[in-house]
């Protein structure tokens, strides 16, 4: 770099002259370029990517629930608790919803906003789904378990 004029060497030290710091400010900005490029390539490939994928139909399992609901043993908001989990996961694939309190969850169920704490504290203990306060401004995350719909699975397809 001393030869272009780019540095000079002062004792042990080495200074970058004006050229040199236009110089560096150059390949910064070439850099900065080159970084930009791959972002905008990267970025491009995943928005083809996403609507490729958005044009293929979603595989959502679709479970029937009717029969193990009769044979549950649960009570009304009990299974419409269940109900409202299975319909929610047979249309988006998801398996929980998240609600703002017990009041928004009784709206959706058309249920006494009582019952619903009792009823999802039964459906924990009997290990149907899962309850936790999220991050997300403190929502519900109310879920169905994964072991629960093996479960369901395993009814509608037998091993033989």
């Amino acid at each position: 770099m001393e030869k272009y004029g780019l540095a000079l060497k002062n004792g042990d030290f080495w200074f970058l002259t004006d050229s040199g710091v236009e110089f560096v400010k150059y390949l910064d900005f070439i850099y900065n370029n080159i970084v930009d490029c791959r972002k905008k390539v990267e970025r491009k490939s995943k928005e083809d990517r996403k609507k490729v994928e958005s044009k293929q139909p979603k595989n959502t399992k679709q479970i029937p629930i009717s029969l193990w609901l009769q044979n549950s043993g649960l009570d009304s908001v009990e299974k419409e608790v269940v109900e409202v989990l299975m319909k929610h996961y047979n249309e988006t694939g998801s398996k929980f919803i998240l609600v703002k309190d017990q009041f928004e969850l009784s709206e959706k169920l058309k249920a006494n906003p009582s019952e619903i704490l009792e009823a999802l504290k039964n459906l924990r203990q009997d290990n149907i789904i899962y309850l936790y306060r999220s991050d997300i401004q403190g929502y519900w995350k109310i879920g169905l378990k994964t072991s629960f719909l093996r479960i369901l699975e395993s009814e509608i397809h037998p091993k033989t």
